[in-house]
């Protein structure tokens, strides 16, 4: 999973809106093909908030959104968020190590009753928001 969403210093999401948003093409390492599960922090949290008001222990339960984006996806969803006409410029020279990471939140469903609630757009919108409010 890919824990994206305000205060956080690096990762794809923070990168690449930043640089947008600074008015640069965003830059991705490889061809953009590579996908994640891009989850919330404010669901991160809201999942952590079940765990500890429930009664499990013991169980290790993945924490993520069940659904996958692309690099490229990231990166096209802020250029259109942030209203800029930037092409994403890819570094394909580059050996990429994770081409897809998505896990199931079945457990966490299951046991907790907890999932994903804050969508890919929804997110994304908020993250450059702070970032705009931060700047």
């Amino acid at each position: 999973m890919n824990v994206y969403g305000p205060r956080q210093e690096g990762g794809l999401v923070m990168s690449v809106a930043r640089r947008v948003l600074s008015g640069h093409a965003p830059s991705i390492t490889g061809d953009g093909s590579q996908s994640f599960d891009f989850v919330h922090v404010a669901d991160v949290a809201d999942a952590n908030i079940a765990a500890m008001a429930s009664s499990l222990s013991g169980e290790e339960l993945n924490v993520g959104s069940g659904t996958e984006a692309s690099a490229r996806e990231i990166a096209e969803r802020l250029i259109g968020i942030v209203g800029a006409d930037f092409e994403v410029e890819y570094q394909p020279d580059v050996r990429v190590l994770m081409r897809r990471r998505v896990g199931s939140n079945e457990k966490a469903r299951r046991l907790l009753g907890w999932e994903a609630s804050v969508s890919l757009d929804d997110g994304l919108r908020g993250t450059v928001n702070w970032i705009r409010q931060a700047s």
